[in-house]
């Protein structure tokens, strides 16, 4: 692996494929570069990708689509599976566009959620494990959690100027509130949301009250 090199790739043989996205989200928040996990077994390399927000990674590895036996994802994630004959040509035609794309653009590092999780999957233990972790702080980060297609039921903007957001959330049945500070101006569209959230617990007229503290929002593709 060149430090130069504007993609990170690196080879996970031995890995259980469900790791590989989270070993690209890593080198990704690490080196604040995109970055290819991959393995190469029966004949085809398969990949996780993660990305930045300098690159549209999808839209990169869409100019190679035909060469593919699988692909899909978005923007900051994609995987996809290729005959394995073809993985370095790949990788040497995604690097060389990519530095021509990129030239200079300075590297912001991802946003690395450590587990997917649906909303319904969502319990008093799920908030009572992640409160045992505590204290955060450095060294020990809360963990990051996203949810993808969430149904919002409820949708307004809070404080002066409109500038935090406030969510309620739909989950069997059940609301589940959410706060995202500083996101009131972020565009949402009108139909199903994907969220990076941290759970948050607070004591509200002596009841403990349940929430979801949004880190960053987008409308679901």
């Amino acid at each position: 692996m060149n430090s130069d090199d504007p993609i990170v790739a690196v080879r996970c043989d031995g890995f259980a494929m469900g790791l590989l996205g989270p070993l690209a989200g890593r080198l990704t928040e690490l080196t604040g570069k995109p970055s290819i996990a991959y393995q190469v077994a029966d004949g085809l390399s398969r990949a996780s990708c993660r990305s930045n927000e300098s690159l549209d990674l999808h839209r990169a590895l869409s100019n190679h689509a035909d060469k593919f036996e699988r692909f899909g994802g978005h923007a900051r994630a994609a995987g996809f599976s290729i005959n394995m004959e073809l993985m370095s040509s790949l990788l040497d035609d995604i690097r060389k566009s990519t530095a021509l794309s990129a030239l200079n653009a300075p590297m912001m590092p991802a946003l690395c959620a450590d587990a997917e999780i649906k909303l319904e999957d969502l319990t008093v233990s799920t908030w009572n494990f992640i409160s045992s972790m505590e204290p955060f702080g450095e060294g020990n980060r809360q963990p990051l959690l996203v949810t993808y297609g969430a149904v919002p039921l409820d949708v307004r903007t809070v404080g002066a100027g409109g500038k935090h957001l406030k969510i309620s959330f739909e989950s069997n049945g059940q609301r589940i509130d959410s706060i995202g500070f500083g996101l009131g101006d972020h565009p949402l569209g009108t139909g199903l949301l994907d969220i990076a959230f941290q759970l948050r617990s607070e004591i509200w007229q002596g009841k403990t009250r349940h929430q979801l503290g949004l880190i960053d929002i987008r409308p679901s593709e």
